[in-house]
């Protein structure tokens, strides 16, 4: 865990939802001291399907551009097509200060109430 004077962004969490083209993003805000948390799909982010892999063994917990793109980052894996799921994001969210996504345009739209939480639960 961070201490609170690691850096501009430590009193911060953000909510790392990219894939492959976004990761870097979330090592940046990591960097500068936010408390970075991957949430990845049930199987693990597709990133971790990227090679190059430590001792050329191809494992989910053995990529090297994963491994270097993610240190510091907390994970958690959240079905967010499930309504369970959308709740356990809504719960994670109202914690947050920043969301980072790269689905499609309109996908969060289409789940708006998985990404606003109910305001009982943000006074909180």
């Amino acid at each position: 865990m961070k201490q609170a004077e690691d850096g501009i962004l430590s009193p911060h969490r953000v909510l790392d939802l990219t894939d492959e083209r976004g990761t870097l993003c979330g090592k940046i805000l990591d960097e500068l001291g936010a408390d970075v948390i991957k949430v990845e799909p049930p199987g693990g982010s597709p990133a971790r399907r990227i090679g190059s892999f430590y001792h050329d063994e191809v494992n989910l917990e053995k990529s090297l551009r994963w491994l270097s793109l993610n240190t510091g980052k907390r994970s958690v894996c959240i079905d967010i097509e499930t309504a369970d799921g959308q709740a356990v994001f809504r719960r994670l969210a109202v914690t947050a200060d920043l969301i980072v996504e790269l689905f499609s345009p309109g996908y969060m739209d289409d789940r708006r109430q998985m990404h606003e939480p109910d305001r009982a639960e943000a006074a909180r």
